[in-house]
């Protein structure tokens, strides 16, 4: 192993949608930031939920 120190990003918040009435489905988002990830040859471990606007946990909507 070298002795270059690694840096990693740790993601902790909420996606919110441009206004203020706009969705943000988990399932298509996920899609879209994995895709996104691989395309600049990052991985990513850990998990997620869909909330309301309050932060509570909610099942998965799908609009």
């Amino acid at each position: 192993m070298s002795d270059k120190e690694k840096y990693i990003v740790k993601l902790d918040g909420m996606v919110l949608g441009k206004g203020e009435n706009d969705q943000v489905p988990h399932e298509a988002f996920l899609d879209d930031f994995i895709e996104w990830l691989e395309s600049k040859g990052y991985s990513w471990f850990g998990f997620s939920v869909q909330t309301d606007e309050d932060g509570n946990y909610i099942e998965d909507k799908v609009k």
